[in-house]
């Protein structure tokens, strides 16, 4: 699916991703967010201007 609007294909990612009931089920929150603020202070993040180079560096 092609989406222009950025806002929109991260909403749709999302809502896709959320829809995937058997996995998040039993999926600890807490831990991924514990996981994630670690990333985030340790600078283990990037930042895209565009979706469309979100996906590039994926197929990267």
């Amino acid at each position: 699916m092609h989406i222009d609007n950025d806002s929109v294909a991260v909403f749709e990612l999302l809502k896709y991703a959320l829809s995937l009931r058997p996995y998040f089920a039993s999926f600890d929150w807490r831990i991924a967010e514990e996981e994630a603020d670690a990333d985030v202070e340790s600078g283990n993040v990037k930042s895209f201007a565009s979706t469309n180079d979100f996906l590039a560096d994926l197929r990267a």
